[in-house]
């Protein structure tokens, strides 16, 4: 059995108030009191039913509770309300942009309460600093918060440093003294301490008593436990298996919400458990996700570079994933604008985010319904583009054939709201220059490189400047400057090789004007020549021009702006 804090649920919020004896009387007793409107007993009763010290696990009843406690501004339970959003519990889907703002909404009053010695908010404070929740992670400071507590006898910190001294990073692991720990808090009805003294026992082959430990974490209503239980009973009893991994699946518990799935032959529903166990930053039910996707009718390579991506972030180190996505970007070239558009977002719960109405739009206009198909698509536009744009929309409606001028609509849609991010002109660039464009593309990389100022020199910069180089050269190709596009390259020096793989792609899907020469052009970037596609010049059509805030129509007799070289070559490094 790995051991691992994300294969438990990851929280460890606790609430401490119950340190010593009488813990039903004290339930009850903050029951009535949270029944009468007291926020503090609230945040408490909240707290008991989300760790099971007290209480059974209620996932349910805690969101309740802490829900009330929150809205009359006590910060305990605004802070454990936090956790619950990270991390999905229950029927909640997982919100990391909400739990977030509960975690910065008690930062001041948590360091205010830990400064006066209160041991509860010490212990909130460790947790916060040692899992970067609402704040940059700091673990030294945080475990040198937690010891105190621990001193101080405090169970929630005797508990979470338990846990840390088992499974957290080689250098601070201590399984003996993590063992005495955890013995301790599970004295005090821990069911998620159970849990990790169930691992410490199985990892050294003592079966019977990491079972007894089990089974008690389970008789709390840890969900992890309910899995783990579930594995061991599959072996001898299908039928009590399957009852624990459904109630484990039922409290959000992703690797049981996939064992379900795996038991489904109906695709639909097989689907809905793998996307659910996706939202809960479930590695291998993204990866799931993604290729379901790739093979429905309509496939969303979009999404599934999405997934991909987002994965990424979780674990990224893992080569499977890096190799799933730059096979999907052999296919598509969507590397780069997904992962711009997608840079500041984290959390595999944000595919909601993408949850564009596209399908729909684009089976309408394949079957001919095509004044309807568009009407639909400005209506769910006007309504939130937001999803449209996450979604990187743009590729479906050229992919599937749909006139580029409701790619230029899409971007006008969203301008206000995403003109700051590097994606929004990648994007934007890309349809113009397909719609052939060449004015309205080298505004798009001219724009960029007005966000470009505003960026760190890192590897991410010098992706963007090539993006941006490569947008405008492509542009004074489709304005019918071929030497100058060249000169234009070769002035600005060979690419920068970051992302290699994926540059030579964005050149060889979104820059193939910029072919028509390939000695040249390799020259002058400094890409192999034998690496490049073939060359292409596409056909003028109807696109909106963000710059003038009009639709340049392909049959428009009335000349366009006349190119400013001065701005749009002014790009040397």
């Amino acid at each position: 059995m790995r051991l691992t804090l994300k294969s438990a649920i990851i929280p460890a919020a606790v609430s401490g108030i119950l340190a010593l004896g009488g813990c039903v009387s004290v339930k009850d007793r903050c029951l009535a009191q949270a029944e009468q409107g007291d926020a503090q007993a609230q945040g408490i009763l909240g707290s008991m039913y989300l760790t099971g010290n007290g209480t059974i696990i209620n996932y349910e009843r805690a969101y309740y509770w802490l829900r009330h406690g929150a809205a009359n501004n006590d910060s305990v339970a605004a802070y454990y309300l936090g956790v619950m959003y990270q991390y999905g519990f229950g029927k909640i889907i997982p919100d990391r942009m909400r739990a977030d703002r509960h975690y910065k909404s008690v930062l001041k009053s948590a360091h205010d309460q830990a400064k006066q010695g209160n041991l509860r908010y010490v212990d909130i404070l460790a947790e916060m600093y040692y899992y970067g929740r609402g704040v940059e992670p700091d673990r030294q400071r945080a475990l040198k918060m937690f010891e105190y507590c621990v001193r101080n006898h405090w169970p929630a910190a005797i508990e979470n440093l338990g846990v840390i001294l088992l499974t957290g990073e080689k250098i601070q692991r201590h399984p003996d003294r993590a063992k005495s720990l955890l013995i301790e808090a599970a004295s005090y009805n821990y069911p998620r301490a159970q849990y990790y003294l169930a691992g410490y026992y199985f990892e050294r082959g003592k079966h019977q008593a990491a079972m007894e430990h089990l089974r008690r974490s389970v008789e709390g209503g840890f969900p992890p436990a309910m899995f783990r239980l579930a594995e061991e009973y599959s072996k001898t009893d299908s039928a009590r298996a399957d009852k624990l991994f459904k109630a484990a699946a039922g409290e959000g518990y992703a690797p049981a919400m996939l064992v379900i799935a795996d038991g489904l032959s109906g695709t639909e529903e097989k689907l809905k458990w793998i996307k659910k166990a996706a939202e809960h930053s479930s590695v291998p039910a993204m990866i799931q996700y993604a290729k379901l996707l790739d093979n429905q009718i309509n496939p969303n390579p979009p999404k599934e570079m999405i997934l991909y991506q987002l994965a990424l972030k979780i674990r990224p180190d893992d080569p499977r994933i890096r190799k799933l996505i730059l096979e999907l970007d052999n296919r598509t070239g969507l590397f780069f604008p997904v992962k711009y558009s997608w840079r500041k977002i984290y959390g595999a719960e944000n595919i909601l985010l993408a949850a564009s109405e596209i399908d729909r739009i684009l089976q309408g206009f394949k079957a001919g319904i095509i004044s309807a198909s568009r009407k639909l698509f400005e209506e769910r536009l006007a309504y939130n583009p937001l999803p449209f744009f996450l979604n990187n929309d743009w590729y479906q409606i050229y992919d599937n054939g749909l006139p580029l001028l409701w790619a230029g609509l899409l971007f006008k849609a969203v301008e206000k709201q995403e003109s700051n991010n590097p994606g929004f002109w990648i994007g934007y660039g890309i349809s113009a220059g397909l719609a052939g464009q060449g004015t309205t593309q080298a505004f798009a990389a001219f724009k960029l490189n007005e966000l470009l100022k505003k960026h760190e020199k890192n590897a991410d910069y010098n992706s963007l400047k090539n993006i941006a180089v490569l947008m405008q050269a492509n542009a004074l190709m489709l304005l019918g400057y071929d030497a100058e596009a060249y000169s234009f390259l070769f002035g600005n020096g060979e690419l920068l090789r970051a992302d290699l793989p994926f540059l030579i792609n964005f050149i060889n899907f979104w820059c193939k004007p910029l072919l028509k020469d390939k000695c040249k052009f390799s020259i002058a970037a400094g890409i192999d020549a034998k690496k490049l596609d073939q060359f292409s010049l596409p056909q003028k059509k109807d696109f909106w021009d963000l710059e003038y805030g009009r639709m340049i129509s392909a049959k428009d007799q009335v000349s366009e702006p006349k190119i400013d070289f001065e701005r749009v070559t002014k790009t040397k490094r």
